[in-house]
């Protein structure tokens, strides 16, 4: 389960991306977080992963405080998958990525081949033409469903999808990408989804979080209950983020009451 209690983070020298949010996420979900560019979708996530240290507040993953886990335990616990992070790629080669970051969670060499062998056939034939590749030779359409497969193969307990890069993926690319969505829910993995290519995670999400450029408290609501207002729907459907953000009360200048608080997950939203 994530937690997050009234969490503020700003950078420096600038106003706050974070103020005062709320959230609670179940386990074993999968959440679309929604909102323009700037409105602290990738904060969130970042701090999440314990990448970022949050100002004020306090988020926890199954009880733990990210950024304060070991380097092993949490690779156990979360990854990100983002073009934004790849200056955690050290290896020199896409196969040696994948041994490093399984090492850290004592995979043996059975079990990586036999998570590789279990991955999407897209997922698993990108990471296999890419294998003796340096990890940043590849298009970043490519590095990023490397990165999925890596993370499939370490398998955290939550995963976080930033900028999935869907306009730039083929058909079959999108299939194993909701492939792995689905299968990491049914094993009860919690999974927030970033990206511009909206309409590709319908089938796949259960929720919507939905922020303002500068918010306090990102909005929710159930898949179910977004799609069948007519308007968003049309809007979704079309990738209108700005239009879908003033059309469920989170415009630019959003800032709700601070303290707000967002609970999130299948249809009880």
């Amino acid at each position: 389960m994530i937690s997050v209690r009234d969490v503020s983070f700003r950078y420096p020298d600038q106003a706050a991306v974070l103020q005062s949010i709320r959230i609670d996420i179940p386990s074993g979900v999968n959440v679309l977080l929604l909102g323009p560019n700037g409105c602290g979708k990738t904060t969130l996530m970042g701090i999440l992963s314990g990448y970022l240290k949050p100002a004020a507040g306090c988020v926890t993953l199954d009880g733990m405080q990210p950024h304060k886990l070991s380097a092993r335990a949490r690779l156990a616990a979360v990854m990100v998958v983002s073009q934004r992070y790849h200056f955690e790629v050290m290896a020199t080669t896409v196969q040696d990525e994948l041994l490093r970051q399984a090492s850290r969670v004592r995979l043996s060499s059975d079990d990586i081949r036999a998570a590789v062998s279990e991955l999407p056939d897209t997922v698993r034939l990108a990471y296999e033409s890419a294998r003796l590749s340096h990890p940043l030779d590849l298009t970043p359409s490519q590095l990023w469903l490397v990165l999925l497969g890596i993370a499939c193969v370490v398998n955290p307990r939550h995963l976080l999808l930033d900028e999935v890069p869907a306009l730039d993926m083929t058909c079959s690319e999108l299939e194993g990408v909701e492939t792995v969505l689905a299968s990491r829910r049914s094993a009860g993995v919690t999974t927030l989804i970033s990206t511009h290519g909206l309409r590709h995670f319908v089938s796949t999400c259960d929720s919507v979080l939905v922020f303002g450029e500068r918010t306090q408290g990102p909005v929710h609501r159930s898949m179910d209950s977004l799609l069948s207002d007519p308007a968003f729907r049309e809007l979704f459907l079309t990738n209108g983020i700005h239009a879908m953000t003033e059309l469920l009360g989170c415009p630019p200048a959003f800032t709700p009451a601070a303290g707000s608080r967002a609970l999130i997950g299948g249809q009880q939203c």
